[in-house]
């Protein structure tokens, strides 16, 4: 449980170009999704993870730009560093500079199958009423069995951030001890 947001900052310069990141996780409850042999991943609600361009000197980036994304924290079962770590494929809302009108929202279950069953139903012209319905579930399935597939991808697959907030304060606002 994280009782209220928790923020810190990155800073990266190399060659006279300097970006600082403000990452923050949302307040809230992080269940545990899934366990591998050496730690438990805790996932937030939503996209849970912040992440801002506080300041730059790089041409591009805008300051003040945000983006969230899904996260979650590894907690490891032993003593060892706990991570926050986020999901890259279909969770970003907002990159810095990209126009508001080419950020396309991520489909539900029904857009996915419906398109599916309907593209069943358009690519085979001559089907009876009972075909059509046939090949319309038929698609329906095979687009809600697409999406679990790609959920499942998406959740599988986390990436833990670069640079990593400091490990006891991190430590602290989850109250791992």
């Amino acid at each position: 449980m994280l009782t209220q947001p928790y923020t810190w900052v990155d800073v990266s310069s190399a060659f006279g170009r300097k970006l600082t990141f403000e990452y923050t996780m949302a307040a809230g409850n992080y269940t545990g999704s899934r366990e591998d042999a050496g730690g438990v991943f805790y996932e937030g609600a939503g996209n849970c993870l912040v992440k801002k361009v506080a300041s730059t000197n790089i041409d591009g980036w805008i300051v003040g730009s945000t983006w969230t994304q899904r996260c979650g924290i590894y907690v490891p079962k032993t003593t060892g560093s706990a991570k926050v770590y986020y999901y890259n494929l279909g969770t970003t809302t907002h990159i810095p500079g990209q126009p508001e009108h080419l950020i396309a929202g991520k489909p539900s279950s029904y857009d996915n199958a419906n398109t599916a069953a309907l593209n069943t139903v358009a690519t085979t012209p001559g089907l009876s009423p009972v075909q059509a319905g046939i090949g319309a579930g038929l698609g329906a399935a095979v687009g809600g069995a697409l999406l679990e597939a790609r959920e499942e991808a998406i959740r599988v697959n986390a990436q833990f951030l670069i640079y990593q907030p400091d490990q006891a304060e991190l430590r602290k606002a989850f109250g791992i001890h």
